[in-house]
């Protein structure tokens, strides 16, 4: 373990898998995990409803018992607690929605005296649709705890062709229950922005292209475009590519295999 002592702090309405990776990460980094569990006057004051202080207290002890000995859960009743009280603390472990506040931590640690706290980003876990992960979600039965979506998920495919559109059917159906329960397939012919028969890069341009304009129809904007490549032996390739965007604007490509 790289520190004696590191904080995190939160509202766990509901105890899910965004919560678990920011526990994991703090003890994986210290020998005794500091935890700021907010109260309810705190947590009532950024949303309608909340579970009480007692059942959240609860379920965090529970998790946390695998740790046994190397945790303090203390009431979180401002956005610092501990992180500006304690002065043996060393790290402070966050989540992406919540990075902009070690800056102010650190400005106050330091205007009493106390050494700044190095800092880790959690990665915010998000469904498969690309939003992030929330109590407020689960409770509202769109996913579970565990990011698995609920309601169905909805693709846009830039397509009318029948060919790409079995091939995009197949591979979610392929993954279909492991993130989200079902789908369902809007296809649109959209504008590629490329020529009918695509060469090189054009191919990538292509299926981004497809892929922007089909997320209007969906929760995931899919694209499909093959294109020829010239190789070094002087032979023509078609090599087809698929762009995925979600409504976040995180996008992710596949390469298929080549053929002459």
């Amino acid at each position: 373990m790289k520190y004696r002592a590191v904080c995190l702090g939160g509202t766990f309405n509901v105890l899910h898998a965004g919560h678990i990776a920011l526990l994991e990460a703090a003890f994986s980094l210290g020998e005794e995990v500091y935890i700021g569990l907010t109260s309810d006057n705190m947590a009532l004051s950024e949303r309608k409803a909340v579970r009480g202080y007692g059942a959240r207290l609860r379920s965090l002890k529970a998790y946390c018992r695998r740790y046994p000995g190397r945790f303090v859960i203390q009431p979180l009743n401002d956005p610092y607690g501990a992180s500006v009280e304690v002065k043996e603390l060393e790290a402070i472990v966050v989540s992406e929605a919540t990075s902009f506040r070690v800056a102010e931590i650190n400005s106050i640690r330091m205007s009493r005296g106390m050494r700044p706290l190095d800092n880790f980003v959690v990665n915010m876990v998000r469904t498969f649709d690309g939003s992030p992960l929330s109590s407020t979600r689960i409770i509202n039965k769109e996913c579970d705890r565990k990011a698995v979506l609920l309601r169905p998920l909805t693709i846009g495919a830039g397509t009318a062709n029948r060919s790409k559109l079995r091939g995009i059917r197949e591979a979610f159906r392929s993954i279909s229950g492991r993130y989200f329960r079902s789908f369902t397939l809007k296809s649109q012919k959209v504008e590629s922005g490329v020529g009918e028969q695509p060469w090189g890069k054009e191919t990538v341009k292509g299926a981004m292209e497809r892929a922007k304009a089909a997320i209007e129809y969906g929760d995931l904007g899919v694209g499909v475009e093959a294109g020829l490549f010239h190789t070094n032996a002087g032979r023509i390739f078609d090599i087809q590519y698929c762009a995925i965007i979600d409504r976040n604007g995180r996008t992710t490509f596949g390469q298929g295999i080549g053929f002459e």
